[in-house]
């Protein structure tokens, strides 16, 4: 096993897989709001080796129940990554998510902007340590990962609609 410290919520230069190619960092919350049986992600994936200054991927996505095709969705690939020192604990990506970590391990900003269409103002504060993922076990056999359950709160903005959000939610 091991024990999330804080600098997990940076990049990983340490391991020593860290300067493959295919060598990913990800940051995935998600919040949602019961009584409109509403849901949404914000995925960001970097491979930092990939590209001159590296690739991001992701971006945002919000659904309900409805049989209709999601309320928001947003997803690029390749996109490159701007030069210059970049810190996942503090870093606006090329998709539209920023991130800012308000305390290590435990509470974080999620913003996005997509004026007109979505907007996301959330803070998510953990309501538990982050649970790791067994080290060298499938299917992160040389990275590593965890989940964290979370309190989110903040709003987001649907189509020119104001939405409060107050919930429980994960992060990964």
């Amino acid at each position: 096993g091991w024990v999330v410290q804080p600098d997990d919520d940076g990049f990983h230069d340490d391991f020593e897989s860290a300067d493959h190619p295919w060598w990913t960092e990800t940051f995935w919350t998600s919040f949602n709001v019961p009584e409109r049986k509403m849901g949404g992600w914000f995925y960001n994936q970097v491979q930092k080796n990939q590209g001159e200054n590296g690739l991001c991927n992701g971006g945002a996505w919000v659904w309900d129940d409805s049989d209709a095709p999601a309320l928001y969705q947003y997803s690029e690939t390749g996109l490159a990554m701007p030069p210059g020192p970049r810190d996942l604990r503090n870093i606006h990506l090329p998709n539209g998510n920023s991130i800012e970590v308000l305390e290590p391990l435990m509470k974080y900003r999620m913003t996005y902007s997509d004026p007109g269409k979505f907007e996301s103002d959330l803070i998510f504060e953990g309501v538990m340590e982050p649970n790791p993922h067994p080290a060298g076990c499938a299917p992160f056999w040389k990275g590593r990962h965890w989940d964290q359950a979370m309190h989110v709160t903040g709003e987001i903005v649907l189509n020119g609609e104001r939405i409060p959000i107050d919930c429980y939610s994960v992060r990964d």
